[in-house]
């Protein structure tokens, strides 16, 4: 997909570097509204029918428009639950965006606006994922909190959503990282969602694990944990309430292995 003009020229103001790749909610717009059309439409002459047959005594006409009807009630919320129907005006405002992806930031186009993010501008990201069915495919939403108290949300709406979520997870943790070690390395106490962590170890709800104590740390079905090796002692909490995760995870395994060995899985 090719960037407009406008989207460069803001690129340019911003210094966000190369375009990368465009990321666009409308075409699985345009097929919801068509699907929400066609299911609308098929409801408004089903059930005249179905409610003229049964009066005129014609049960036969009036049989099959009734089981139409609740044929498309049972269908109608799962195919919302899918994404292939609108399932309200919210829906219609979140699919109607394009986020285009640059080497140092992003745009968003929703609306008429055109808010524009370097990734420093970025201060948290929180991920969150639900499978469909035992064997399907993951449904990924990313909300990002940039620094301006705005809340930017990337979910399936969004056509290769993982790769963008993913590459704006990485930018964030590659600065929130560093920043969280550094400063409690130097003896600070820093607040990490519902954790706190400080020099001598981590603390949630007033349970607390020292440093030296931490060997499992990571995610796992859903959550953040952090534990011992017989799990007799752990913290969790569940990743899609946890902003910025990964980097959390990262910052405990490097503290805990400056104090001994931390299992990986």
């Amino acid at each position: 997909m090719s960037f407009p003009p406008s989207i460069l020229e803001r690129a340019v103001e911003r210094k966000l570097g190369e375009p990368v790749r465009a990321f666009d909610g409308r075409a699985s717009l345009w097929r919801a509204l068509t699907w929400t059309g066609l299911f609308g439409l098929a409801g408004l002459v089903l059930v005249p029918t179905a409610v003229t047959a049964m009066v005129v005594g014609r049960a036969g006409v009036g049989s099959v428009a009734v089981l139409g009807v609740a044929a498309q009630a049972v269908a109608v919320p799962w195919l919302a639950r899918k994404g292939l129907i609108l399932a309200g005006p919210a829906d219609l405002r979140a699919r109607n965006k394009t986020v285009y992806l640059f080497a140092c930031g992003l745009i968003l186009r929703a609306g008429g606006e055109r808010p524009a993010y370097r990734w420093e501008d970025l201060a948290s990201v929180t991920v969150s994922g639900v499978r469909d069915g035992a064997q399907g495919p993951t449904r990924y939403r990313f909300a990002v909190s940039a620094a301006d108290g705005r809340e930017i949300v990337f979910g399936p709406e969004l056509p290769g959503v993982r790769a963008l979520g993913e590459r704006v997870a990485a930018e964030v943790t590659g600065r929130v990282l560093p920043d969280r070690l550094a400063r409690v390395r130097a003896g600070e106490s820093v607040r990490m969602g519902p954790f706190t962590l400080g020099p001598d170890g981590v603390e949630k709800e007033g349970e607390r694990l020292s440093w030296a104590d931490v060997v499992k740390v990571g995610v796992d079905n859903g959550v953040v944990y952090v534990g011992t090796r017989d799990e007799a002692h752990r913290l969790s909490a569940i990743a899609s309430r946890m902003p910025n995760a990964i980097a959390f995870v990262q910052v405990c395994r490097t503290l805990a292995d400056d104090e001994g060995a931390v299992s990986r899985n």
